[in-house]
């Protein structure tokens, strides 16, 4: 195992039980392939509860201390090459090549397409207010009105 790396990575875990699970997990898993975890027997081999293991697991994986494939109870794991290994150097680069052929390719650095222009069809215009009539059919109404007033 790399001494520096994993002291630093010791030094910045957030509690006692992500640190005993993470001292423990050499013993569990490998540098090489993926294996499931029984969470509730290292548990209890380390007097912690499973939800202090489930959460230490999580920020493992978080910090890219160990991988995890698939979820739930079917999950498998695998300490990451990123902090360690076990046996010779040259196994060791090849595992560090094998990891990098199984990555998935990297999205293209492509300009995303631009947004598509579509017209859209004007508006009718609003029919516009009659404009106002003159006040003078008004008057003659007023005047008339008056008039009719009178003669009563």
């Amino acid at each position: 195992m790399f001494d520096e790396a994993r002291q630093q990575i010791v030094a910045e875990l957030r509690s006692a039980s992500t640190l005993r699970v993470f001292l423990s997990l050499p013993d569990h898993l490998t540098w090489t392939t993926f294996s499931t975890l029984n969470q509730v027997e290292l548990a209890k081999k380390l007097e912690i509860d499973d939800g202090s293991v489930s959460r230490a697991l999580k920020e493992l994986t978080e910090r890219g201390i160990v991988e995890r494939k698939g979820r739930g109870p079917v999950s498998k794991w695998k300490l990451s090459l990123k902090w360690g290994w076990r046996g010779s150097a040259a196994a060791y680069h090849a595992a560090v090549r094998e990891a990098a052929a199984n990555q998935p390719p990297k999205a293209a650095t492509t300009t995303p397409p631009k947004p598509r222009l579509v017209e859209v069809p004007k508006r009718p215009k609003r029919a516009t207010a009659k404009p106002a009539q003159p006040a003078e059919p008004v008057q003659e109404s007023l005047t008339l009105l008056r008039r009719v007033i009178d003669t009563n």
